[in-house]
């Protein structure tokens, strides 16, 4: 299991770099090694409110876990080949205050 915890939501340019070095580390070694990824709030290099690339390196998860509720992007089709299988962690915000912020879908706990 490799864990991508490099960027989240408030990423806004391209993952360059060391970053960009390491994000694609992450996807050979997934494929090298038949390995599973694991996003924490969301892939590295993937824009939260467009679900789409801010640039080439992008972490591409099998699964995604976000807090609170889905960021705007991660209800689009588009963002599902990054995203991989995602579960929303309640960590006890206002539903108002979700809603004032443009998550899409209510948030559901998982058990």
């Amino acid at each position: 299991m490799l864990v991508d915890a490099l960027f989240g939501t408030g990423l806004s340019r391209p993952v360059e770099g060391v970053a960009g070095e390491l994000t694609d580390l992450i996807n050979s070694t997934k494929i090298r090694c038949n390995a599973q990824v694991l996003a924490v709030d969301l892939p590295s290099g993937l824009d939260a409110q467009s679900g789409e690339p801010l640039g080439e390196c992008v972490v591409r998860a099998d699964r995604t876990v976000t807090f609170a509720g889905l960021k705007p992007g991660m209800a689009r089709v588009e963002a599902i080949e990054y995203l991989g299988e995602g579960f929303v962690v309640s960590i006890g915000a206002p539903i108002e205050l979700l809603q004032t912020l443009g998550t899409p879908i209510e948030p559901r706990c998982r058990e």
